[in-house]
């Protein structure tokens, strides 16, 4: 409601045409306070005909209102409430669309920008589309056929003395010669475009109706163009920045008005848009690569995410926000580009025979990994000849032959210690090995470098612990009646300790591979430094496990009569065993639902110790005859409550029965069904998940030997020269053991022990040469893997797997035709149990193919793109 007061800014228009003279009035508009006259209120009001009735008796349609030191017009205040009417009719009256609001003496926006803006809620599509297209034209025509006087035109672009402002003629004499239309590219003072005020309304309707109209502008002007430039063109109107270097869509995304799914509908389809969402808002990115697919193909997809994204921030999205990675990594991925599709075509099917190295590890290896300089399936004409690499899939035929399906992931250079840091951030990102690029980046890694280590590993450990085994029982042998633990003590002493005692293999053995173990761990510390500046990436709690297990052997040096060092050592050992086999698929099945059974068990495992520790408390106090709390209070209570053995006599006090009685009930029917069905609970549900914790489990392995071989030169031998050096250690080891406990014979003082650490060291060592390999880490060592040169061709990691859906279609169809189909649906479940524990997920369906934007564009619809573009 319009209020007159006297305490206001002053204006610069102080009457209206003529002697009157009108008190100021306050006003709410673009929720401010404002000051001007009645009429201001008229337009406000959308007061049509009254505001008509004052422009023709002589009212200034361009008279100033003002809000604290800003002045601006009644066209301005119809702008930014869509007044379309009131609009034309003060266009009529000489009002300009190129009036500015100006502040502190210069101007700020213009009409165009205010109807945008539209007082912060956004302009309607309706009007903006008036303004742009059909309401100042109209204008325009109206004023121009007024104007074909030949007394007008004497008298245009000025304004006449002897022509009254009312007379529709004035106002064809004023407009002649004037640039007609709203211009929808004008900027702010702080060079805001309209579509950054768009954005940051945060209207979705606005928009969409802004974007038409700059894209239909910018395709009109690059009609011409080559398509790389006018692609060019285009995508720069979505990234022009504002004075604080903002583009439209993070104006979007600081300004909070607009859910993550709105800003996916409202971003452009442009991988420039994806880099935006990558940086400031993931949680956008599945909605928004949903969009991308539709308005590209999935090559094309593909393509232009290999240009626009490194490694390197794959990882960065992995850490904040997984579920965006996984959908990105899945969109990058995609059936190659075939350069020849008649003379040298994808193969449909291909040999999956499996490697020496995976019999070991028992897989059933249905995928196949290549890590190549090629993103497409290429093929020299000129000379008719193939990438070498292509032999393996087109040469080899060797049974089983299956249906295969060929992807590359567009992503390159993706087998990174950055890479596998990121995938194993965290429990809660386990889904990530659902990911086809995921598990082929673990597949390659751990079959061309980790599973050799891994072998090794297992196989020392294994030979450490026959020896403990088999000198633990020769020294219990020579114990009578086993009263002594002196012999035993023996077995963990060291070789150089007393003089003339030939014993120590296993100690040395030991301590031996304790000191090679922190050698590793220095230098897996070392790589994570060099190829992720930081080592944060290596205080997990895996590592922290690894150095405990490696430092406790040496202790021996100093401790070795210790019995619970003793202890520690075996307990190792047949750890270390566990987890070697574990990384075979077989055994890793079975044994990950229990490795993980323990962080699931953890509530009832502490509610349980607080009812242990609460009837032993009770028990104690209530028992007629004092008993010491340590042992023999504490032993009673567990033989008592947790293997549930009762007195043989009852106990004579009566509150002592009854806390024996409810105790041993609480125990037996409430604590120990619980514990039962947590189990089974937690079992079923890691066993469900089983394979993706497989995954982790072996992409753990990776991320180490990655990081070991960044700082570990691994191209010193070949494989060959590598394999008959480990194994004249092997033998040399082995001769040096046999002697020593066979025949009482053993190098004096240190050099047995010495001896052991160059055999171990040379064993792994070995394991980890490559020199003449393809595989990627050779060029890594020595330098960080951020700070490799620039000039090194790009690599792109290759995915064949079994396809199954033709085997799926048969079994299908058989089970249809026949009668009793209990064998064929049996079949049926194998073969989807297989496509499930696949090395590598299959994807969806391929995505839509439709036209792009620049083909649409070449085939003349210019004028329906921008809206059919914004209605997606």
């Amino acid at each position: 409601m319009a209020t007159a007061t006297d305490q206001r800014p002053l204006l610069q228009n102080e009457t209206i045409q003529g002697d009157r003279s009108e008190r100021p009035v306050s006003f709410h508009w673009n929720h401010r306070v404002c000051w001007g006259t009645d009429f201001h209120v008229m337009v406000l009001e959308d007061r049509l005909e009254e505001v008509v009735e004052r422009l023709r008796q002589g009212q200034d349609p361009n008279i100033d209102f003002a809000y604290k030191q800003v002045l601006a017009k009644p066209i301005h205040i119809a702008a930014s409430r869509g007044l379309k009417f009131m609009l034309h009719e003060l266009l009529r009256y000489r009002a300009s669309v190129e009036s500015e609001v100006v502040g502190a003496g210069r101007p700020l926006y213009n009409v165009m920008i205010a109807a945008v803006y539209g007082e912060g809620m956004g302009g309607s599509r309706e009007f903006i589309d008036y303004l742009c297209e059909e309401g100042l034209g109209g204008v325009k025509e109206e004023v121009q056929a007024i104007s074909a006087s030949p007394s007008i035109k004497a008298t245009a672009g000025t304004r006449p003395s002897t022509v009254s402002p009312s007379d529709p003629s004035f106002a064809a004499a004023w407009w002649h010669g004037r640039p007609g239309g709203g211009d929808i590219e004008s900027k702010s003072f702080c060079n805001q475009s309209c579509l950054h005020v768009a954005f940051e309304t945060g209207n979705e309707q606005t928009i969409s109706a802004v974007r038409s109209h700059i894209w239909e502008k910018q395709l009109q002007r690059t009609q011409e163009l080559p398509e790389q430039e006018a692609a060019e063109a285009l995508e720069a109107v979505e990234v022009a920045i504002t004075a604080t270097g903002a583009t439209p869509l993070e104006v979007g995304i600081e300004g909070c008005r607009m859910k993550k799914d709105a800003l996916a509908r409202a971003a452009a389809p442009t991988i420039g848009s994806m880099k935006v969402f990558i940086h400031k808002a993931p949680e956008c990115i599945p909605s928004f690569t949903s969009r991308l697919r539709e308005t590209m193909s999935e090559g094309e997809l593909s393509a232009q995410l290999s240009q626009k994204f490194s490694v390197e921030d794959i990882a960065r999205l992995l850490h904040d926000f997984p579920d965006a990675a996984a959908t990105l990594l899945e969109a990058a991925t995609c059936q190659p580009r075939v350069e020849s599709p008649g003379r040298h075509p994808l193969p449909a099917r291909i040999s999956f025979t499996s490697s020496w190295l995976q019999k070991w590890f028992k897989t059933s290896m249905p995928c196949l990994y290549f890590y190549t300089h090629e993103a497409s399936w290429s093929f020299d004409e000129s000379c008719s000849q193939a990438p070498h690499w292509h032999q393996r899939l087109t040469d080899l035929k060797e049974p089983p032959m299956r249906d295969t399906k060929i992807q590359v992931c567009s992503i390159p250079d993706l087998i990174s210690p950055i890479f596998f840091s990121a995938i194993l951030s965290g429990d809660e990102s386990l889904f990530l090995f659902n990911c086809v690029a995921v598990r082929a980046a673990v597949g390659y890694t751990f079959w061309n470098g980790s599973a050799c280590v891994e072998a090794v590993q297992t196989s020392i450990s294994a030979w450490g612990l026959v020896l403990l085994v088999l000198e633990t029982l020769m020294s219990h042998e020579e114990i009578p009646g086993l009263q002594s633990t002196t012999g035993l003590s023996a077995v963990f002493e060291p070789s150089f300790v007393k003089e003339g005692i030939t014993t120590g293999v296993v100690a040395d053995w030991i301590i031996a591979k304790g000191l090679v173990d922190v050698f590793l761990e220095l230098a897996e510390l070392a790589g994570c430094y060099a190829s992720m500046k930081g080592l944060g990436s290596y205080f997990r709690p895996g590592n922290f496990w690894d150095v405990t297990r490696s430092l406790l052997p040496i202790l021996l040096l100093w401790h070795y009569e210790s019995r619970a060092l003793q202890v520690c050592v075996i307990l190792i050992y047949w750890m270390r065993l566990l987890e070697g086999v574990m990384l075979s698929r077989q055994i890793g099945y079975a044994f990950l639902p229990l490795h993980k059974l323990a962080a699931g068990l953890l509530p009832a495992i502490s509610f349980t110790l607080l009812g242990f520790c609460a009837f032993s408390h009770a028990m104690y106090v209530v028992r007629t005859r004092a008993d010491e709390w340590w042992p023999q209070t504490l032993w009673h209570s567990f033989t008592t409550l947790i293997t549930q053995g009762l007195p043989k006599d009852p106990p004579e006090d009566q509150l002592e029965l009854i806390v024996l009685y409810g105790s041993v009930l609480f125990f037996s029917v409430f604590v120990m069904n619980i514990f039962i069905g947590v189990i089974s609970e937690q079992y079923a549900s890691e066993k469900k998940q089983v394979h993706l914790a497989f995954q982790s489990l072996r992409a753990s392995s990776c991320l180490t030997f990655l990081m070991r071989v960044s700082v570990i030169p691994c191209c010193w031998l070949t494989k060959e020269t590598a394999a008959l050096m480990a194994s004249g250690s092997v033998i040399l080891a082995f001769t040096l053991q046999v002697c020593a406990l066979c025949y009482g014979w053993q190098l004096p003082g240190i050099f047995q022990l010495m001896v052991f650490i160059g055999c171990q060291l040379t064993i792994f060592l070995s394991s980890l040469q490559c020199k003449g390999s393809d595989n990627p880490w050779t060029a890594w060592t020595n330098s960080s893997l951020l700070m490799r040169p620039l000039t090194r061709q790009k690599r792109y990691l290759w995915i064949c797997t079994w396809d199954f859906c033709d085997e799926a279609k048969t079994a299908a169809l058989e089970l249809s035709r026949e009668e009793d189909p209990e064998h064929l649906l049996e079949k049926l479940r194998m073969v989807v149990r297989k496509s499930v524990e696949l090395d590598t997920t299959e994807t969806t369906l391929p995505h839509g193919t439709g036209p792009t934007l620049l083909q649409n564009r070449r085939q003349g619809d210019t004028r329906n793109l921008p809206l059919k573009w914004r209605n997606r």
